[in-house]
């Protein structure tokens, strides 16, 4: 199973992303001038499978609609745009270099599209707690990647899930 990955995008004339694993840590940041929606679908799933992508915008930009119908993800964006103060807060840490080995956002591009992933990852990460509670109760964690998988992209329920992923 390919690991599962929560990134963030930073649409415009400059794109910037950032990818995530599913504890958090930041795998790379990147943007470009020359980076077109193909080419950053490519780049992002050599890491793995996307399991969402996130937006700092309320109104989800066309391009992330995009990559979204492209991945298969699903698409995270808070109920308000985020502020300047709450990205800031938001990539703190993991500007510091906690979390993970490439988490130095190298400019505004990057830092927006980091702060997306982790927004993202936030409003995740109570699911995916609960997935590896019920996975590590039924002593089948090693089956975490596919149920997540089924859980986030379909929306339906961990048992549900489960037994679809075992059914193959």
């Amino acid at each position: 199973m390919r690991e599962l990955l929560i990134v963030g995008v930073d649409p415009g004339t400059t794109v910037g992303y950032a990818v995530l694993d599913t504890r958090g840590n930041v795998l790379i940041t990147r943007s470009s001038k020359q980076l077109e929606l193909n080419s950053m679908v490519e780049e992002v799933v050599g890491f793995g499978t996307v399991l969402a992508i996130g937006t700092d915008k309320k109104k989800c930009p066309g391009l992330i609609e995009k990559a979204a119908a492209k991945t298969g993800a699903r698409i995270i964006a808070p109920k308000e745009d985020l502020f300047v103060a709450e990205k800031e807060t938001l990539t703190r840490d993991y500007i510091a270099g906690k979390a993970g080995k490439a988490s130095r956002a190298g400019n505004e591009h990057e830092k927006d599209a980091l702060a997306a992933a982790i927004y993202a990852y936030k409003e995740l990460e109570p699911l995916l707690q609960r997935i590896r509670k019920v996975l590590e109760d039924d002593r089948k964690e090693h089956m975490f990647g596919k149920v997540a998988e089924i859980v986030v992209t379909e929306g339906i329920n961990i048992k549900a899930a489960l037994q679809k992923a075992e059914q193959g």
